[in-house]
C-alpha cells in the first residue's frame, strides 16, 4: 500500500507499506565422494512466511515549471526504513539454515536522485539519475563455519529512462529500461571454533565483486476519478547478473 500528499504545488510526501509473502526452498546435497557416509544424505530445506517489508519513506520537490522542449525538473529523496524481517536476525538451526523467511534487507538506504519529464502529446518521455546510500550494519550471526560481524553493503547508481503513452483521458501505457551498477558488499567474518562453538582468530574482510543489474518496465495506468488511479506494472530482467570487478 502506498501513500501520497501533496503538501504544496510544487512538494509531495509519500510512505509505501509492502507486504511480502515468501517461499524458499533451498537443497544440500552430498559432496563427491561421500555418498557411502550415511550421514550425507540429501536436505531439502523449505521456509514460508509473510509480514510487513521495509518501508519506503519519499519525498518530491518540482525544481522549475518547464516550457516547450524543456523538461520538468524534480528532486527527489527517498528513504528505506529495515522494518522487515532482518535476513540475519531470523531463526537459524545449528547448521546456519534459516528456518524463518526474512521480508527485508536489514539495512538503511538513502537514494538522492533526480527526474526529468518532457511532455510530447500524446506522449511524455521521462528519465531518472540516482545514487543509493546503503549504511553498514553490526549482524553479528553466526552461520557455521563463520561468524559474520559486520556487512557493509554496497552503494548503488541508478539510471532510469522511458516512455509514457495516453491511450485516452483515463488510461495510459509505460515502457522504460532502468539499469543499476551496485557495488561489491564488504564482509568481516571470524571462523567458529569446533569445540566451542565461538568465534577465534582474526578477522577476515571479503569483497564482493560489483553487479550490473538491468530491467525491462512495463506498466498500465487507469484513473478511475480524481482520488482513485490504478497502476500495474511489471518487470523483466535484461541482464544476467555479470560481475564487474570492483577495486
Amino acid at each position: 500500500a502506498s501513500l501520497r500528499y501533496g503538501v504544496t504545488d510544487r512538494l509531495e510526501v509519500g510512505v509505501r507499506l509492502p507486504f511480502i509473502y515468501r517461499s524458499d526452498k533451498l537443497v544440500a546435497s552430498p559432496v563427491a565422494g561421500s555418498a557411502q557416509d550415511p550421514a550425507a544424505m540429501t536436505i531439502d530445506n523449505s521456509v514460508r512466511g509473510s509480514g510487513l517489508g521495509d518501508v519506503e519513506v519519499t519525498a518530491r520537490y518540482q525544481l522549475n515549471n518547464g516550457g516547450y522542449n524543456k523538461p520538468f525538473l524534480t528532486a527527489n529523496l527517498q528513504a528505506v526504513i529495515p522494518t522487515g524481517r532482518d535476513p540475519f536476525k531470523v531463526r537459524r538451526d545449528d547448521n546456519g539454515i534459516a528456518r524463518q523467511v526474512a521480508t527485508g534487507a536489514g539495512f538503511w538506504g538513502i537514494t538522492p536522485s533526480i527526474t526529468a519529464i518532457l511532455p510530447s502529446e500524446p506522449a511524455v518521455l521521462f528519465g531518472t539519475l540516482g545514487y543509493t546510500f546503503n549504511l553498514s550494519e553490526n549482524v553479528q550471526t553466526r552461520i557455521p563455519p563463520v561468524q559474520i560481524d559486520r556487512i557493509n553493503p554496497g552503494n548503488q547508481i541508478n539510471a532510469s529512462a522511458g516512455i509514457g503513452l495516453a491511450i485516452n483521458e483515463r488510461t495510459s501505457l509505460n515502457f522504460g529500461y532502468t539499469h543499476a551498477w551496485s557495488f561489491g558488499t564488504t564482509t568481516r567474518t571470524r571462523a567458529l571454533d569446533e569445540r566451542s562453538g565461538g568465534p577465534t582468530g582474526n578477522a577476515v574482510i571479503t569483497r564482493s565483486r560489483d553487479l550490473q543489474i538491468g530491467r525491462f518496465l512495463f506498466g498500465v495506468s487507469h484513473r478511475f476519478s480524481d482520488r482513485l488511479q490504478i497502476n500495474w506494472s511489471a518487470e523483466m530482467g535484461a541482464s544476467e547478473g555479470r560481475a564487474v570487478a570492483g577495486t
